[in-house]
């Protein structure tokens, strides 16, 4: 049977600057943040050698009706 791994995940923030900082506070993260062409600024976090991209969200944040938590949109489930 294959065994899989995988090199780094994504997430979307509506403040990738800010969920870089939470997630330095809360695991040591450390923060890495590059420009990118066309001038895109990019902000990446290691986590202990797990690589974390953080985009800027492609929808505002909103509070969907059945979460207690504020979501950007989502097509798979309601409350990711």
């Amino acid at each position: 049977m294959p065994t899989y791994g995988y090199v780094h995940i994504h997430l979307r923030s509506p403040d990738p600057a800010a969920t870089a900082e939470w997630y330095h506070r809360m695991f040591d993260a450390g923060i890495i943040e590059t420009i990118e062409p066309p001038g895109r600024q990019r902000t990446d976090i290691d986590i202990n050698g797990l690589m974390v991209f953080i985009a800027g969200a492609l929808h505002p944040a909103r509070k969907h009706k059945d979460c207690e938590t504020t979501t950007t949109v989502s097509t798979t489930s309601a409350c990711e």
